[in-house]
């Protein structure tokens, strides 16, 4: 996104998370780390998602494992 370009979240997207606007402001003021749950309950209230890659994907993954 552009710099001038902003992401808002309403008092209504505030409740249907059930995360307090104290929170959401905590969170945007960098006072506080949201958990991957919210993270992702915030985008999808944005219309986004997240995506993690592997920094290395040579790693095993638990279902490769015997």
């Amino acid at each position: 996104h552009a710099d001038n370009e902003r992401l808002v979240l309403t008092y209504a997207d505030g409740e249907r998370l059930s995360v307090s606007l104290s929170y959401l402001k905590m969170i945007e003021q960098g006072k506080t780390n949201p958990t991957i749950n919210v993270i992702e309950q915030l985008l999808d209230c944005l219309g986004m998602e997240i995506e993690i890659k592997l920094k290395n994907p040579t790693l095993e993954t638990p279902s490769s494992i015997a």
